[in-house]
């Protein structure tokens, strides 16, 4: 019996919209001069390309369009502000500054009309796409956008895409206690929050120690007793204030993780097998 990793795409129902193309950040990676050579340009206009299948993304922070439509792309050759960087900063860099859009239904190929057509791109539904990543991705599992910088990594690409296009994939996603460990790096100061705290402390214990000792004077109980108020009033005020502050970091790193989810596998599918995946809501559940 036979066995055809790449099957036929289903026609599963979806939900689809115009999106046009963002020439801006795709001209601002195409002259760009500080891009590691893990993203680096390339001759090949055809890299630049939008295929049917490609994963599409927007620039966050993207000001330039006031037409109403998304504009996405899908290669990341040439993305500035990246040199002399490893791997996986460059990965994260890239992933924290855009936001997953669709799934490409159409082809489109850039030109310098200045009236653009478009393409359409599918934003819900079930849809199947090519699994780029290194992971086994088994029926239920979430997915979620990523990129494989590695220059190790095994390329496997449909017909038509060249070899040194750098295109978003996708990988497992991670389960709660990884995306907490994650967003926890990224809360600083938890040590040094830690020693202050430990310092009042054992202010207060001193203190403490002092209004119970009986060779001292009232004065000089007096003036312990103060001591020991201030101690409680700092104690209380390093708990709570830098605790919000952190909690609001955390909540927000950890939200950025949840966003990069785009949906649920419904098949199994070894790197370079078709996959068909449900497309969720992007937000932290």
């Amino acid at each position: 019996m036979s066995f055809d990793r790449r099957p036929k795409r289903i026609a599963g129902p979806g939900f689809h919209v115009n999106v046009r193309y963002d020439d801006e950040t795709v001209s601002r990676m195409r002259t760009s001069q500080d891009a590691d050579v893990k993203v680096g340009r390339v001759p090949n206009d055809e890299v630049y390309d939008v295929k049917e299948m490609e994963l599409l993304v927007a620039h966050k922070k993207s000001a330039m369009y006031y037409d109403g439509y998304t504009h996405c792309f899908t290669s990341v050759n040439g993305y500035p502000a990246t040199a002399n960087q490893s791997a996986e900063t460059i990965k994260n860099k890239i992933l924290d500054e855009v936001r997953f859009i669709g799934v490409a239904v159409t082809e489109y190929q850039p030109s310098k009309a200045y009236a653009e057509q478009g393409f359409v791109a599918q934003v819900g539904g079930v849809v199947t796409m090519l699994n780029e990543g290194r992971d086994n991705i088994k029926p239920g599992e979430k997915v979620q956008l990523s990129l494989d910088l590695d220059n190790k990594r095994k390329v496997t690409r449909d017909k038509g895409i060249p070899r040194e296009k750098v295109r978003f994939c996708i990988e497992r996603a991670k389960d709660n206690d990884a995306a907490i460990k994650e967003a926890m790096k990224v809360v600083p100061g938890a040590s040094a929050l830690a020693c202050d705290l430990e310092k009042e402390l054992n202010e207060i214990a001193k203190q403490q120690g002092i209004l119970d000792s009986k060779s001292l004077g009232t004065s000089a109980k007096k003036t312990a007793l103060t001591a020991l108020k201030a101690a409680t009033t700092a104690l209380q005020a390093k708990k709570l204030d830098p605790a919000c502050e952190k909690l609001k970091k955390f909540l927000a790193e950890y939200r950025k993780t949840n966003e990069r989810v785009i949906g649920k596998a419904l098949g199994y599918a070894r790197p370079g097998d078709r996959v068909e995946i449900l497309l969720q809501p992007r937000h932290a559940y």
